[in-house]
C-alpha cells in the first residue's frame, strides 16, 4: 500500500498472502498507522482460491506461531558503555 492509504508501509507481498506491519480493520480495511506495532495478514486478497475454514485456520495458526516464536526469540539489546 502506499502513500494513497496515508503513509508508506512496510509489507511483505505475495500474490496470495500479504502481511502488512499495520493493524488493517477486517470490515473496512482501513489502515489504522497509530497501530504499526501489530501485523496483519490478509489471505488470497483476490479470492483466487476457495479456502475451506480449516486450510484458513491452519494458515493463520501457523502465521500466530511464527509471531510467537518470534516475541520469544528476539533478542534484548543493552546499551554498553
Amino acid at each position: 500500500m502506499g502513500w494513497e492509504y496515508g503513509g508508506q508501509w512496510l509489507s511483505s507481498v505475495t500474490r496470495h498472502v500479504r502481511i502488512y506491519a499495520a493493524y488493517i480493520d477486517p470490515e473496512t480495511c482501513e489502515f489504522d498507522q497509530t497501530q504499526t506495532d501489530k501485523l496483519t495478514l490478509i489471505l488470497d486478497p483476490t479470492d483466487e482460491f476457495v479456502w475451506t475454514e480449516e486450510s484458513c485456520h491452519k494458515v493463520y495458526s501457523y502465521f500466530q506461531e511464527l509471531v510467537d516464536h518470534y516475541e520469544i526469540c528476539k533478542p534484548s539489546y543493552k546499551e554498553t558503555g
